[in-house]
């Protein structure tokens, strides 16, 4: 009976419904793929495609009927086909032979599965997969978990990102591999002394990524060149600083107003003011005599959050029949000079414009390099959770449309700080209208101080998920 196969270095094995496929995956790596069904789905979830610099450290072959073996530089996979009920078994080893990691044996009395599938209703599968542990092997990675645990040996982890909680499913191993469980399902993983148990509880498939390497700096490169490096940050770049959240001294605000004024820029003024204990209030009823039909005031009874604020101008701006809607900071960080620029796009067909610091490199003036980072890479983490097609996701300089807010349930935008931003983004992308981003660039504020806290950043992080989940069971409005 065959059970390999052997093509274009893709070694294959069928047997009793699966098909198992390990492939080499980058230098001295090897990706393990099985499924039931007649072909292996396919997609990448973290992995990317890279090429093996040295094609002849590939090798592979069908040794017999039962043993077949693929080899890609510092590591080796063994392919064994045991006498009770067919069942394959694989093991790892380094160039010298050490032994890495094995799966466990199959069948005996108690049944045993290296790759136990479970069906589901709907053509999913609860899988598990076990391996032999080395009691003498220490484990470390898996991202952030609420304990003190540096060797995760004998550790239970879920594999489910919560509040606090990011799983990343990929360790190294004191025997000198690397291993990626590249299923994306919620799960568990148990290191235990006797068998290392990985379990996805809904899945299509099996798919893992091992590497071996000489030391953990080079399992660690050969992992970043087969999931994705992060952008070097352009020389022009460095030293930058940004600064994001408005401030909360509206005093502040009217002294900038002042220049608007002064400049001839033809805007209404809006001041939310949640009483604030700098006077905010009167002084702005004193300038509303200078200023009539041009300066508004909105009073409320305390400080509800940046969020909510924007919600209640919002609705005060459909009120007046405004036909483009302008949210910036008022501190001159934003570039008065683009509003213009803004309503054009809008005129010529966009239904949000956005004034982005990202859309033509990083933009960004008077910054420290560790916000700056923070900033560009929220908006890189937010595209790939989300899927939003925007540069700048945080960007708080922005023109809508009228009609945008209008068909907005606006009173269903949950957050109040930082993610804020995001979900205006995000829902208008969901209904279908057009957003356009243009260049600025951010200069830090001449006035006021910034509000950004841990609560308003972990609103983000955590926020984006929650988001992106909810969106999957909510019908949004179309124009």
């Amino acid at each position: 009976m065959n059970f390999f196969e052997l093509t274009n270095h893709h070694l294959y094995f069928r047997n009793d419904g699966e098909l198992l496929c390990v492939s080499p995956w980058g230098d001295n790596s090897l990706r393990v793929q099985s499924s039931l069904m007649d072909q292996i789905p396919e997609g990448e979830i973290a992995l990317i495609s890279p090429e093996v610099s040295d094609a002849s450290a590939i090798t592979a072959g069908i040794t017999d009927e039962r043993h077949a073996f693929m080899a890609n530089g510092k590591i080796r996979a063994e392919l064994f086909v045991q006498e009770w009920g067919n069942a394959l078994q694989i093991s790892f080893y380094n160039e010298k032979g050490s032994l890495l990691l094995r799966e466990i044996s199959n069948g005996a009395a108690l049944g045993r599965k290296a790759r136990k599938y479970h069906a589901l209703p709907g053509g999913d599968y609860h899988l598990k997969v076990s391996f032999t542990s080395n009691s003498e092997e220490k484990i470390y990675g898996m991202g952030q978990y609420q304990q003190e645990i540096f060797d995760l040996k004998g550790c239970n982890l879920e594999l489910a990102h919560r509040n606090s909680q990011i799983s990343i499913p990929f360790y190294v191993s004191s025997l000198g591999y690397g291993f990626l469980w590249h299923n994306a399902a919620i799960g568990e993983v148990h290191f235990g002394t006797n068998t290392t148990e990985w379990i996805a509880s809904s899945t299509k498939k099996m798919d893992y990524w091992i590497t071996a390497g000489d030391t953990p700096a080079q399992i660690e490169q050969q992992f970043a060149c087969c999931t994705g490096k992060v952008p070097m940050m352009p020389e022009y770049g460095l030293g930058f600083w940004q600064c994001k959240l408005r401030y909360y001294n509206q005093k502040e605000v009217l002294e900038i107003a002042g220049e608007y004024k002064k400049r001839e820029i033809p805007l209404d003024v809006l001041i939310i003011d949640d009483n604030s204990p700098d006077g905010t209030a009167a002084i702005v009823k004193e300038l509303q005599k200078e200023n009539p039909g041009r300066l508004h005031l909105l009073e409320r009874k305390g400080k509800l959050g940046l969020g909510t604020a924007y919600i209640t101008g919002f609705k005060w701006s459909i009120e007046q029949k405004y036909d483009f809607i302008i949210e910036m900071d008022a501190d001159f960080s934003h570039p008065p000079k683009k509003l213009i620029e803004l309503r054009e796009a809008c005129l010529n067909g966009a239904d949000v414009a956005i004034g982005s610091r990202y859309i033509s490199g990083v933009n960004v003036v008077n910054w420290p390099m560790g916000r700056v980072l923070m900033s560009y890479y929220a908006s890189a983490y937010v595209r790939i959770v989300t899927g939003l097609p925007v540069r700048d996701t945080t960007a708080g300089f922005v023109c809508y449309r009228r009609r945008v807010l209008e068909t907005m349930e606006l009173d269903k935008i949950q957050f109040k700080g930082y993610a804020f931003q995001i979900e205006m983004k995000f829902t208008a992308y969901k209904m279908g209208f057009k957003i356009v981003e243009v260049p600025i660039v951010f200069v830090n504020r001449v006035l006021g101080t910034s509000k950004m806290n841990s609560s308003i950043f972990g609103e983000a992080v955590f926020g984006v998920i929650k988001l992106k989940v909810g969106s999957w069971f909510r019908k949004y409005p179309k124009p």
